[in-house]
């Protein structure tokens, strides 16, 4: 792992490591939501729009997670109708706002599961929110 320049919260740091070494037990899984902008061409009403981005992680859905120096990266399906077809995405550390993880007997991502949350990185962008 490279030197991380602009550090990161340690609790956060702390959820993605948590996710990194989970993804060895079949059982576990985790959700890291986000922000995500889209870049619009010129002309457009707005140069970009934000999006919530959610990013499921499970030992069958994700691969080669690493912690990079500005962020969390790994390769995931992308078109569930290819799975050959990996892709590899990264999710800048400013931009992630919560990390969820449940076993296989929950099947759905709760608040109990929270690892880690950050309201200011949710609401930078979406005051309204």
């Amino acid at each position: 792992m490279q030197e991380l320049q602009d550090t990161p919260n340690l609790s956060l740091l702390k959820a993605l490591q948590q996710i990194i070494s989970g993804l060895a037990d079949p059982t576990k899984h985790y959700m890291v939501n986000a922000n995500y902008y889209e870049h619009l061409p010129s002309g457009a009403a707005t140069s970009e729009r934000w999006y919530i981005a959610c990013i499921y992680f499970h030992q069958e859905a994700a691969w080669n997670v690493e912690l990079t120096v500005d962020g969390l990266a790994c390769d995931v399906l992308l078109n569930r109708n290819q799975p050959e077809e990996k892709f590899r995405i990264k999710i800048p550390y400013e931009e992630i706002w919560e990390v969820l993880e449940r076993n296989d007997s929950s099947h759905v991502f709760t608040t109990e599961g929270r690892i880690f949350y950050n309201a200011q990185a949710m609401k930078r962008l979406s005051p309204s929110i």
